[in-house]
């Protein structure tokens, strides 16, 4: 399987924490819906900073970073228009993805699948972990990123986020 494949099903979870998909009308209405539940945290145009013991089963920020912090733990860690940092003694018991930013793992930090950075770098400190595969990528076309098109598409508006109950 090519890497560009791989991303693929990354970059769907990005936009769904809760394992479905952004839903996209025709018309443009409800151009990006993230589905959520009540212990996932989404945060647009600003940045998410996650604590123990914060509750939080998946971080995601769109248009803004996210920072596991010492002793956190979360199952996902997603950044669509920022960075994704996982600091010494946090941990991301699965995927770290940025679109348009990079993913920086500290020393004694975790990720335990793989780590995903599209217009950015995955920057892993001697000591830290990443357990899968890591990605970094970058493709442009007409003068612009994958990264740029995928803000662009979401619009100034941002994403709907839909809350779900239980899983």
């Amino acid at each position: 399987m090519t890497r560009a494949a791989l991303a693929v099903p990354m970059l769907v979870a990005a936009f769904a924490p809760s394992g479905r998909a952004a839903d996209r009308a025709p018309g443009g209405e409800d151009r990006c819906v993230v589905h959520a539940a009540a212990e996932d945290r989404v945060v647009q145009g600003r940045n998410l900073a996650v604590a123990d013991p914060s509750g939080v089963r998946d971080a995601v920020a769109i248009r803004g970073d996210v920072t596991v912090r010492r002793g956190a733990v979360v199952r996902k860690a997603v950044a669509i228009g920022g960075s994704v940092a996982v600091e010494e003694g946090a941990a991301v018991t699965e995927d770290a993805i940025a679109v348009g930013g990079d993913v920086r793992v500290a020393r004694g930090g975790r990720v335990g699948k793989d780590a995903l950075a599209l217009d950015g770098q995955v920057r892993a400190a001697e000591g830290a972990v990443i357990a899968g595969k890591t990605f970094s990528l970058a493709f442009s076309a007409g003068g612009e990123s994958l990264g740029q098109k995928i803000l662009a598409e979401l619009g100034a508006e941002g994403c709907r986020v839909v809350p779900e109950a239980g899983r």
